[in-house]
């Protein structure tokens, strides 16, 4: 049923969307505060969103986010 429901609303590609954009606040806060902490914790969002745009086959989506890595953070992501 979950799989079902998972699968008709698409909720993968939404939760791909939800942890780029708090991957962004992230970076914002770094950009404002300079706080190491954030910048961190935003390249881990980014590339935790790259990585379930992967597991879900979504290429368009992976694409996107691994030139948004580059052009933030100017470095690939490293695929672990």
């Amino acid at each position: 049923m979950c799989k079902k429901l998972s699968l008709k609303y698409d909720y993968g590609y939404k939760l791909c969307i939800a942890i780029n954009d708090m991957s962004w606040i992230y970076r914002n806060l770094y950009e404002n505060e300079l706080q190491e902490e954030y910048y961190n914790i935003g390249k881990q969002q980014y590339r935790q969103a790259y990585y379930l745009a992967l597991a879900r086959k979504d290429n368009i989506l992976a694409e996107k986010l691994k030139n948004g890595y580059q052009r933030f953070y100017q470095s690939d992501i490293e695929i672990v």
